[in-house]
């Protein structure tokens, strides 16, 4: 790309298309999303080493059944990428609304969310910083938290009053 007014065009639709991604995902999730943030916020730590075990088990078994080159495998190795791509999106949203809440605590929720978006994005945008540490720390914490908060959901006993 050597045009810059095509890229900074592209830069800034991608982050306009996240923004609705993670507004959408919070829409339509908010239990999940609610129960990552509350992983997240409580098991940093844990969710980041529980993140990058997830994504390298499952990427490295897609690859290893996509390299087998028989059809039907390919497909379950698809349902693998989406599993680790449902679970990004998902702790990517809740980790938008954890900057959301301590950045800007005064604004309305969706206006909450959509700050913590923006600001996630562009940070994330930072050359070198943001692109090999800041996104990955923030999406392998996010996707840890994500399976914490659904082993925590599992192992749970059923809620009383839900019925």
């Amino acid at each position: 790309m050597n045009n810059p007014i095509v890229l900074l065009l592209s830069v800034l639709l991608s982050g306009v298309c996240l923004t609705a991604l993670f507004l959408v995902v919070e829409a339509l999730f908010p239990r999940a999303v609610e129960q990552t943030r509350v992983a997240a916020s409580e098991s940093p730590t844990r969710s980041l080493i529980l993140g990058l075990v997830n994504a390298a088990f499952l990427s490295s078994l897609a690859i290893a059944i996509m390299s087998l080159e028989i059809q039907i495998l390919n497909l379950i190795a698809l349902v693998l990428l989406a599993i680790l791509i449902a679970g990004l999106a998902v702790g990517l949203t809740a980790m938008t609304r954890i900057l959301g809440l301590r950045l800007f605590p005064g604004m309305g929720e969706i206006k909450r969310s959509m700050a913590g978006s923006l600001v996630l994005i562009l940070a994330c945008l930072m050359p070198v910083v943001g692109w090999f540490g800041l996104f990955p720390y923030v999406a392998l914490r996010g996707l840890g938290a994500f399976v914490l908060a659904m082993a925590r959901r599992r192992s749970a006993p059923p809620d009383a009053s839900a019925g």
